[in-house]
């Protein structure tokens, strides 16, 4: 029993050092456009930063920030518009193809919170469960690009969730 117990710890031991061997950071940006399930409103432009830990090839931590352009209701005056910032931390986790090392599929579950500024009169900011999809690429060791699609907290009794592409650099 003794000789399983060492042989298991050791074992585990080394998946622990083989993971954290594979470990890096990485930063991106990333821009796209917010959707909100308003019909009147215009469909803003986001950009952003990201950064994150992959702890493995599969397991990553990654936070954002997103701020959308100014917006509103379609024709509205420019003074009569707002901007949303969005502020995430999600865990990660990617399925390499199979074949296609360079290929990956990317689900994210965590919290965002969006802070409305001070046009929108009926909420100032909302915190809750976000969660993604997307897909990606290794174009080299260092770089990835990737698409993606990520559910936001409900705002405003509306709909939230944004649609982007960026590029990522690890090290």
């Amino acid at each position: 029993m003794k000789l399983f117990t060492k042989t298991l710890a050791v074992a585990t031991l080394g998946m622990i050092m083989a993971s954290t061997a594979q470990a890096q950071l990485y930063v991106g940006a990333k821009a796209g456009q917010l959707r909100i399930d308003i019909d009147e409103f215009e469909k803003p432009m986001t950009y952003g930063a990201y950064a994150g830990y992959e702890f493995s090839d599969a397991l990553a931590v990654e936070g954002e920030f997103m701020k959308t352009e100014k917006f509103g209701v379609k024709g509205a005056p420019k003074k009569d518009k707002s901007n949303f910032d969005v502020l995430g931390l999600y865990g990660v986790y990617k399925l390499r193809m199979p074949g296609q090392e360079n290929l990956y599929v990317k689900g994210k579950l965590g919290a965002s919170r969006i802070s409305v500024d001070d046009n929108f009169k009926k909420a100032d900011s909302e915190t809750g469960v976000s969660f993604g999809l997307g897909a990606g690429m290794n174009v080299t060791d260092n770089i990835a690009i990737e698409a993606e699609y990520v559910k936001l907290p409900d705002v405003v009794n509306s709909k939230v969730d944004q649609i982007n592409i960026g590029a990522s650099f690890s090290f």
